[in-house]
C-alpha cells in the first residue's frame, strides 16, 4: 500500500495543477500514470527504477498526443462557433433585407444587435431610395455612423509613498563570564 501512496499523491497534485492546454495535462498525467505502473511492472523483475523511466516516457507521450487531440478538437469548434456568429452588417444586406420585404423595424434591431456603423455617400443614400429602402431605415443607417466614440476613462494611479524600515539595532559582540557556585566561567 505504501508504494502506491507517493504515485497517487503525484497524480493528484498534477492534476490539480492545471496545466494550460490539454497536450500540457495529458503529458504530466500520462508521464505519472505511465511512471507509477512502469515501476510497478519493474519492481517485478528488480529493476523499478528503469521501469519507472519507460513508463514515464511512453506515457508522457502517449498522453501528449491524445491532448494534442483534444486541443485541435477545441480549435476546431471554436473556429465552427466563430463562422456561425453574424458579423456586422453591410449595406448591401440593407438592400437585400428591403428587396425581400423584411419589416424596417426588424432591419433596425438587426443594425443594433450587430452594433454595424455605416459611412454612407450622398449616392449610397440616392441608391437606397432607388431600391426601396425607407426614409426610416436610411435614418437609423446615418445615425449609425454618427456614433459617438466611446469615451475611455483612465484613472491616474494613486501615489503611495512607502518609508524605509529603521536600520536594525546595532550588533554587539564580545565575550561574557558568569560566576555560578562560587567560580567564574
Amino acid at each position: 500500500m505504501r508504494t502506491l501512496a507517493l504515485p497517487s499523491c503525484l497524480l493528484m497534485v498534477a492534476a490539480l495543477s492545471g496545466c494550460a492546454t490539454h497536450t500540457e495535462t495529458g503529458a504530466g498525467v500520462g508521464g505519472l500514470l505511465g511512471g507509477a505502473t512502469g515501476a510497478l511492472i519493474g519492481s517485478q523483475t528488480g529493476n523499478a527504477g528503469a521501469g519507472a523511466l519507460v513508463g514515464a516516457g511512453l506515457g508522457a507521450v502517449t498522453g501528449g498526443l491524445i491532448g494534442a487531440s483534444h486541443d485541435e478538437m477545441e480549435r476546431q469548434n471554436a473556429a465552427r462557433i466563430a463562422a456561425t456568429m453574424p458579423g456586422p452588417m453591410t449595406y448591401q444586406d440593407v438592400l437585400y433585407m428591403t428587396q425581400q420585404g423584411v419589416a424596417d423595424e426588424t432591419i433596425i434591431a438587426q443594425m443594433r444587435s450587430t452594433r454595424s456603423v455605416f459611412q454612407l455617400t450622398s449616392q449610397d443614400i440616392v441608391a437606397a431610395k432607388q431600391h426601396g429602402v425607407s426614409e426610416r431605415v436610411i435614418q437609423a443607417m446615418l445615425e449609425r455612423g454618427r456614433r459617438p466614440p466611446r469615451h475611455v476613462v483612465v484613472q491616474e494611479p494613486s501615489v503611495i509613498f512607502v518609508e524605509p524600515a529603521p536600520p536594525p539595532p546595532p550588533m554587539y559582540f564580545g565575550v561574557g563570564y558568569t560566576y555560578t557556585r562560587g567560580r567564574w566561567r
